[in-house]
C-alpha cells in the first residue's frame, strides 16, 4: 500500500510527563507536532496539538491545587491517535456553553468537534482525559459527548495496563 493513510498501523506509544506549570502546554504540544510527525501522520498534527492545548490547560488548572504532576500519551493503532491527558484532579471534565464575551469555557467543545470522540475515566487517583482522531484527519463529525466515567477507554488492552507511571 502506498502511503501510511489507511493502512494498518503496528501499535506506537509515546509518553511524557511533567510539573502542572503553564510552561507545560507549548512543550506539549511540541511533542505532539514531533512524534506525529516521527509516526508519519502530520495530517493530523494541527487538531492534535490544539486538542493537546486544551486537555494539558484543563489539567495543569486542575493541578494547581498542590498536585504536581501532568501526564500526556499518545497513541497510534489501527487507523487512530488517542491524545489522553492524566492529572490527578477527582473532578470530571464538565463542559461549559461559553458565552460571547467569555474567555474560557470553550476547550471541551473544540475538543468535541476536534475529535472522533473523547471522553474520561477515573484509575488509581488519576483521571485521564482522551481524545480520539483518525489517521486520516477526518474528524468523523465530532461525536465525543464527554463519554464519562462509564464510557471507559476505547478499545484496546494495551492502553489501560497502567505499567507507564509510578503510582
Amino acid at each position: 500500500m502506498s502511503g501510511r493513510t489507511g493502512a494498518a498501523y503496528l501499535l506506537r506509544l509515546s509518553v511524557l510527563s511533567f510539573g502542572a506549570f503553564p510552561e507545560a502546554v507549548p512543550r506539549a504540544r511540541r511533542h505532539v507536532r514531533h512524534v506525529l510527525g516521527a509516526w508519519g501522520v502530520p495530517g493530523i498534527t494541527q487538531d492534535a496539538e490544539l486538542i493537546t492545548s486544551e486537555l494539558v490547560a484543563n489539567a495543569v488548572r486542575a493541578s494547581l491545587a498542590g498536585r504536581t504532576q501532568v501526564y500526556l500519551r499518545l497513541l497510534a493503532e489501527g487507523g487512530r491517535v488517542i491524545v489522553e491527558v492524566r492529572d490527578q484532579s477527582a473532578e470530571p471534565p464538565l463542559p461549559r456553553v461559553a458565552r460571547y464575551a467569555d474567555e474560557g469555557g470553550r476547550g471541551l467543545a473544540v475538543v468535541a468537534a476536534l475529535s472522533r470522540r473523547w471522553g474520561y475515566y477515573f484509575d488509581a487517583g488519576w483521571k485521564a482525559v482522551w481524545a480520539e482522531l483518525g489517521i486520516d484527519g477526518v474528524a468523523a463529525g465530532g461525536t465525543g459527548d464527554g463519554g464519562g466515567a462509564g464510557d471507559g477507554f476505547p478499545e484496546t488492552g494495551a492502553w489501560d495496563d497502567g505499567a507507564f507511571m509510578e503510582r
